[in-house]
Formats: C-alpha cells, structure tokens, sequence
C-alpha cells in the first residue's frame, strides 16, 4: 500500500494555495530558527532540517507542488509538524522571538492544517462527485445505446416486415397472374372442345345424313329394282313418257290391272297423271317426269 506523503504545508505552517513569496519566507525563517548549528544538542536536527529542505524542494517547484498535491488528495498525509522537539523546548536565546510568537506560528500551524483537511474534504467530495457524474454519465450513455439499439432493431424489423409485405403482394400479383393464366387456359380448352364438339356434331350430323341418303338412294334402287323386275316378269315395255322411278306396289299393280284391261299405253299414261296429279305435289310429279324423260325407254 502507498505511503501517505507528510504534510509539507504544515512543515511550513502555510496554506496549501500559498504562494512562492510565502514558501520562501515560511521557509527562510524556519531554516534560520532550525539549522543544524542552532540545534547541537538535537542528534535528529540535520534529518528534520533534511525534510525542511524536502518540503521546500518540493513546494517551490510547480511541477512536484502539483504531484505532491495529487498524491496529497489520493492518498491523504501524515498529519503533523516535522520540528525538531529540542528547538521546541529550548528557551529562546538573545535576539530569538518571543513565547507568543511562537503560540502564534502554532495557531497558524493549526489553521493551516485544518484548512488542508477541509480543502482535503472539499477536494474528495468533488472526486466523488465527479466519479458519480462519470458513472452517471456512463449510465445515460448505457441508456442512449440501448435506445439506439432497439430503434436500430425496431426499424430493422420494420424494414423485413416491409420486405415481407412486398414479397407477399409480388406472391399475389404472381397467383393472380397465374389463375388468369388457367382461366384463359380453361377458356380456350372449353372453347377448342366447344369447338370439336360442334365439328363432332356435325360430322356426325353430316355422317348421318350421309347415311340416311345412302339408305335413301339403297331404298330407291331396290324399288327401282324390284319394279324392273315385277315389269320384266310380266314382259312390259313401258314406253317413253310413262314414271317408272320410285313406283310403288299399288301404282305397278294398277299400272298392270289397266294392261290386263286392254288400255292402251297413251290411256295409262293419261290414268297416271291423274293419279299423280291427284296423290302427290306438283312438285313430285315434275321430279318424276323429269326422271322419266331421262329414262329414254319407249
């Protein structure tokens, strides 16, 4: 542990501001009242006298007054007045100062010592004073990077939740494109088999009628073959201008009943524009005379 250095002003009996003019005479005149020469008799007087010297040393230059001062404030000081006891209690000599000058310089010794304790106080309650603010300042510093640390994660999420926002509004953009895309899709396939299902109806419907007309046309040349063969059994020679397409059973049966009657053919031809004219639309019968012309059989 650190010695606490000795109280150098009150070796001197000054304050601790004072100044050099007053360390020189405070000084000068202990020197002259404590010398070695004057204090024989004292076996301690030339080491007082030393630390006499010591603490003038000390106090006059500026640069050791403030580190002593420092350590006086850090480590505090041995209280009490380095003075040869011998020179205390030695009775004044011729030309020496009187008794009551020295209770003066003891008075002021005592002063002065209690002006450095509380200068002393005075100096602890600003260091602590200062340790305080410096730890209240670490504090509030403390403080301010925790707030600035949490506006900086407060905005950083603020920021992802951003970020996230938008990503979710890029995933809707991105679905609803995605749906209008299948709907167009389903839109155009609805309307590609819309489309084949027309072509399919009417190829089937083309197929049908197709069919039926073949059908038709079969039904027709079975007739026509069934009435050329009822003629060629009864060996008729229909002449030119007489229908002969699409007859039925009755019109051959009464066309043949008029043969085995003995009309003549310009008889039966006449009988059967009547009986067209009478059974069907003029229409048909225009058909069938038109197929009859083209027949060219006499």
């Amino acid at each position: 542990m650190q010695e606490p250095p000795k109280d150098y002003y009150g070796l001197l009996g000054i304050a601790s501001d004072a100044s050099e003019l007053v360390i020189k005479k405070a000084y000068k005149h202990l020197a002259l009242r404590y010398h070695p020469d004057k204090n024989s008799e004292d076996a301690n007087a030339h080491t007082n006298f030393q630390t006499l010297q010591e603490a003038y040393d000390i106090l006059i230059n500026s640069e050791s007054r403030d580190f002593y001062n420092l350590k006086r404030d850090v480590w505090g000081f041995v209280p009490g007045v380095f003075l040869p006891p011998a020179a205390k209690s030695k009775p004044p000599e011729s030309g020496s100062k009187p008794e009551s000058e020295n209770k003066d310089v003891k008075e002021a010794f005592r002063k002065a010592r209690l002006r450095d304790q509380l200068e002393a106080e005075r100096l602890r309650a600003e260091r602590e004073k200062i340790e305080q603010d410096e730890a209240n300042r670490r504090i509030e510093q403390e403080k301010l990077q925790a707030l600035a640390a949490e506006r900086i994660r407060v905005a950083r999420e603020a920021l992802q939740e951003e970020r996230r926002l938008e990503e979710d509004m890029r995933q809707q953009v991105r679905d609803q494109e995605r749906l209008h895309r299948m709907a167009s899709e389903r839109i155009r396939s609805h309307k590609d088999s819309m489309a084949r299902e027309a072509a399919r109806r009417r190829a089937e419907e083309a197929r049908r009628k197709m069919e039926e007309e073949e059908d038709m046309r079969a039904e027709q040349r079975r007739q026509e073959e069934e009435s050329a063969e009822k003629l060629r059994r009864f060996n008729l020679k229909i002449p030119k201008g007489i229908v002969q397409n699409n007859w039925s059973e009755a019109e051959i049966d009464r066309l043949l009943q008029w043969k085995r009657d003995g009309m003549t053919w310009t008889v039966i031809a006449q009988n059967m524009n009547e009986m067209f004219n009478s059974s069907r639309s003029a229409l048909s019968c225009r058909n069938k005379y038109v197929k009859m012309e083209r027949a060219g059989e006499t």
